[in-house]
């Protein structure tokens, strides 16, 4: 109970560790406890492998976001220049998207780019994130702070710091899922210590 108690009080929680130990289904009970206790919920889901995991209660109130880079990337970049048309005829080609998806950082930064937002605009109560396992979170959360270095001005620097910010906010929780086996809780250690 203290453990919802907790989440309660959260706007935005992070679940990472190991693959295979759970994290969606935790992610996912969690998200229907605080909605059963009228909370807005929404599950933000992201695999860099391929399509996050759909929902295991698919007539479930709880609202459904899956992460995937290049839709992330568009919807930023029109929320920047505002016209379809020039999105389409300038980063629409082959060449950029495997850049985006291909560049150290960048694709982990552009789908943190996305939680921001919806932290920062988004309607509901509790958003909760079911990271990828422990390498690729370890990389999502230190990427936005090597673009940052990379861009020291200009939008991207101011995008990158607030989603530094976010990371840092008291309202906002990681947590490492873990089960009882030596492989799964030596890696969540060291998870702790690299993301510390």
């Amino acid at each position: 109970m203290k453990y919802l108690e907790d989440c309660l009080q959260k706007r935005l929680i992070f679940f990472t560790g190991k693959g295979g130990v759970g994290k969606s289904t935790l992610t996912w009970a969690t998200a229907l406890a605080c909605q059963k206790q009228s909370k807005q919920v929404i599950v933000a889901g992201w695999s860099p492998a391929g399509p996050s995991m759909p929902s295991p209660f698919p007539d479930s109130p709880v609202q459904r976001v899956p992460l995937e880079t290049l839709a992330c990337f568009r919807e930023y970049t029109l929320q920047v220049i505002r016209f379809e048309s020039v999105y389409d005829t300038i980063f629409q080609n082959r060449v950029l998207r495997t850049f985006v998806m291909a560049a150290p950082g960048l694709s982990d930064t552009v789908i943190a780019g996305k939680i921001w937002d919806l932290y920062a605009k988004s309607d509901a109560d509790l958003i909760l994130v079911d990271l990828p396992s422990s390498g690729h979170a370890v990389s999502f959360f230190q990427s936005p702070l090597g673009v940052k270095k990379m861009f020291r001005v200009g939008f991207v620097h101011r995008e990158t710091t607030n989603i530094l910010n976010m990371f840092k906010e008291r309202d906002v929780r990681i947590d490492l899922v873990a089960i009882p086996e030596e492989l799964p809780l030596v890696e969540c250690q060291q998870l702790k210590g690299q993301l510390q």
